[in-house]
């Protein structure tokens, strides 16, 4: 006998490896952001002594050096420093807390996907229950689910080996709002 969680024998790691995916990607797109909000400076080096002047000087900025001395190849000949500023409004690219709610949203998306209760909604004044219940019914879908499979295999059990093997809710889903409660129950398969 086999007990399984779903009709794929797969586990759950495809959905695992799915939202894991969707979250590196996030994640890795703020940290891009985060250092491209820090640059302001494009720079043209006349030889390699020069782009390795640029490159030691932009080291010593983006690294929090208070006092960043150069090298005098960075100048002209006039005395006037060879770099110009490159305008860019860092204010307008800068995406960061917006891939922030992003990376948020996508955990909501895993946690009523796999079972999780949690609120799924940006609102967050004047809250009321029925909304952050509003999604109880799809968080245990799937649960639900894997749970009738894993009793199947737990039946098969019993029946071959005459076996006792008892698989339930530890917590049984609260898919209707309770009106003698505000907050909903904690479930788990």
């Amino acid at each position: 006998a086999v007990i399984r969680i779903n009709d794929h024998w797969r586990g759950v790691t495809d959905i695992v490896s799915y939202y894991a995916q969707k979250m590196a990607l996030a994640s890795q797109a703020v940290d891009v952001n985060l250092i491209n909000s820090k640059v302001a400076f494009v720079f043209a080096a006349k030889d390699r002594q020069q782009a390795q002047s640029f490159k030691k000087m932009f080291d010593g900025i983006a690294t929090g050096k208070p006092a960043v001395v150069v090298d005098k190849t960075l100048f002209n000949e006039d005395g006037e420093v060879s770099w110009k500023p490159f305008v860019q409004n860092i204010k307008q690219e800068y995406i960061a807390g917006d891939l922030m709610n992003d990376l948020h949203k996508i955990e909501e998306e895993f946690n009523t996907r796999i079972g999780i209760p949690n609120a799924n909604t940006d609102k967050r004044e004047r809250l009321i229950t029925d909304e952050v219940n509003a999604n109880n019914v799809e968080t245990s879908i799937l649960a639900a689910g894997w749970l009738d499979h894993i009793k199947r295999g737990a039946d098969m059990v019993q029946e071959m080996y005459d076996a006792e093997i008892v698989v339930d809710w530890r917590y049984e889903p609260n898919v209707l709002p309770n009106a003698d409660n505000d907050r909903p129950e904690s479930r788990d398969a």
